[in-house]
């Protein structure tokens, strides 16, 4: 488990998902809390629900402090997807990783096309 805080990660306070739109071309996903369990599963439900050709998708995971396993599946699949991630403190070594690692298989599978960046700030 990716996890700042321990004490924190124990309590089983949720993910909050705000999604922003700006100017009908760019979606902004701020995530909040601990990406975990069926909370992960919510936030690839709401990312499907939300994806359009031609959007720019950020995820700003910020203010994530702790990830398990599906929590790592669930920011995979949206950097397979070529979400563009906003990451500052404690979580962004993890993000920099699970991204490399999925870039890396998208182009070993042949794939060509833009996959995903990580930016700071």
């Amino acid at each position: 488990m990716c996890a700042i805080g321990s004490q924190r990660a124990q309590l089983n306070i949720m993910l909050q998902i705000d999604i922003e739109e700006r100017a009908g071309t760019e979606l902004i996903f701020t995530l909040k809390g601990e990406i975990a369990g069926v909370d992960a599963d919510e936030l690839i439900a709401r990312w499907n629900e939300s994806l359009r050709v031609g959007r720019v998708c950020i995820v700003d995971v910020s203010a994530v402090w702790s990830m398990d396993e599906a929590g790592k599946v669930a920011i995979c699949r949206l950097a397979r997807d070529g979400a563009r991630f906003r990451a500052t403190g404690p979580m962004i070594d993890c993000v920099i990783d699970l991204v490399c690692k999925t870039n890396t298989e998208v182009l070993q599978s042949g794939r060509r096309e833009f996959s995903s960046i990580v930016f700071n700030g």
